[in-house]
């Protein structure tokens, strides 16, 4: 039980620490899976995410094609315009923004516009835009109390990302927990709070064990903000990417704007900080046109041949995958504890991982980007992920670039460099 505890915790901690937090690419055993597409390699990122989603209102939506026209408040990408230019605290995501924009505009972009009504808020699923390892969600929510909008410039909200239909079914929310404090209230000894606690999880149909192994691999909600219209004040806009596994040509993608907090929070399974219930659900099914969403450059390594790097901790990094994508660069890599200063820690990965974390990320902040001479630093350190054979997979996102046009793109690390192109 205590390793699944363990094993819950850590990646929960991972999920709300803003140093280890990453995005639509929270990863475990990263896996490629790979595509070829005219003139570049094109990847659906095979990730094995550990949270997953909730059901909820239902609204399906059907195959709806490329459109660049407008759909809700305005044209997609006046509305992904609109939200930059207000997000100023958050250079990042306002960034992404301007880049949705302007592929909206280059007609890369998906025309949803379905309406739910909840509590007083009207949340539009406005439309998809973004390259095929990240698809952008774009909603609009409006509340129908000026006074509200008057008070509110922002909207801290809970949401499940795009997942598949059998993910999106393994529901945090709908998990059924025992009152234990209720269970071993009368016990008069350790022995009948335990035969307590165990007939409580058999109610349920588990052992104690298989009930915390479950809700180990349950799917969590994520928080993201929605920032108020500078045209209308009753009006929110909210982005946020789908897990980039399951965006494919075709594919059903299910996500959920499920709640407003009634703060801006970092441990996200708090329930008592839900102000407002909306459990507005959305799925839609994305066009085969693999045209529909931009393309990404993305390039694989067998790990034995993978270039290397070696850290301060004699950790061999094996570069194994780096991808060009629309928003950002990522780099990928593998490697072993076993043999390195952090032998020791990785026997227990889980219970160390903040140290093996922390490890990670003083390494990843010395690596650079170089492309034509110009130098980029990590944009998000990661964190480290692991699988059962012992090996180990990093990541770490640097800023877009266009390696097409770029003459020179290089990795280095104190001294030493990865040549990519």
């Amino acid at each position: 039980m205590d390793e699944y505890k363990s094993i819950y915790k850590a990646n929960v901690d991972s999920m709300c620490d803003n140093n280890l937090k990453l995005e639509a690419e929270d990863i475990l055993n990263a896996r490629p899976t790979v595509t070829e597409l005219p003139g570049v390699t094109h990847k659906m990122k095979n990730y094995k995410k550990i949270f997953a989603l909730v059901a909820a209102c239902v609204c399906t939506v059907g195959a709806v094609g490329v459109v660049a026209g407008a759909s809700g408040y305005g044209p997609l990408a006046s509305l992904f315009s609109s939200k930059a230019a207000v997000e100023t605290e958050n250079i990042q995501l306002a960034h992404d923004d301007r880049i949705s924009a302007q592929l909206v505009e280059n007609g890369y972009s998906i025309e949803i516009n379905q309406t739910q009504s909840v509590n007083g808020f009207d949340v539009t699923f406005e439309g998809v835009t973004g390259d095929w390892t990240n698809a952008q969600m774009l909603f609009t929510i409006k509340t129908n109390d000026a006074e509200y909008a008057a008070t509110h410039d922002k909207l801290y909200m809970t949401v499940y990302k795009g997942f598949d239909a059998e993910m999106y079914s393994n529901n945090y929310d709908l998990i059924e927990w025992p009152n234990l404090d209720i269970v071993v209230e009368n016990c008069e000894d350790e022995e009948a709070v335990q035969q307590a606690i165990d007939a409580a999880y058999a109610e349920l149909g588990y052992t104690e064990d298989e009930f915390w192994s479950m809700v180990s691999h349950s799917t969590l909600y994520d928080t993201a903000v929605a920032y108020q219209s500078t045209d209308d004040p009753t009006v929110y806009t909210l982005t946020y990417g789908a897990y980039p596994y399951y965006v494919t040509p075709g594919a059903t993608i299910y996500t959920q704007v499920r709640s407003i907090r009634s703060s801006d929070i970092t441990d996200i399974i708090q329930p008592e900080d839900d102000e407002i219930m909306l459990n507005c659900e959305f799925h839609f099914t994305l066009p085969e046109n693999e045209n529909t969403l931009a393309t990404s450059v993305i390039l694989n390594y067998n790990f034995d041949e993978a270039q290397t790097f070696t850290d301060n901790n004699n950790v061999e990094y094996h570069v194994t995958e780096v991808s060009f994508g629309q928003y950002k660069t990522e780099l990928i890599t593998e490697f072993y504890y076993a043999g390195t200063a952090l032998e020791s820690v990785d026997s227990n990965f889980w219970n160390n991982y903040e140290t093996i974390g922390a490890a990670h990320q003083a390494t990843m902040a010395d690596v650079r980007l170089v492309v034509d001479g110009t130098e980029y630093s990590a944009t998000e350190l990661g964190g480290v992920y692991a699988d059962d054979s012992g090996i180990r997979r990093g990541m770490a996102t640097f800023p877009e670039i266009n390696f097409e046009e770029a003459t020179s793109v290089v990795f280095t690390y104190n001294g030493t460099e990865v040549v990519i192109k």
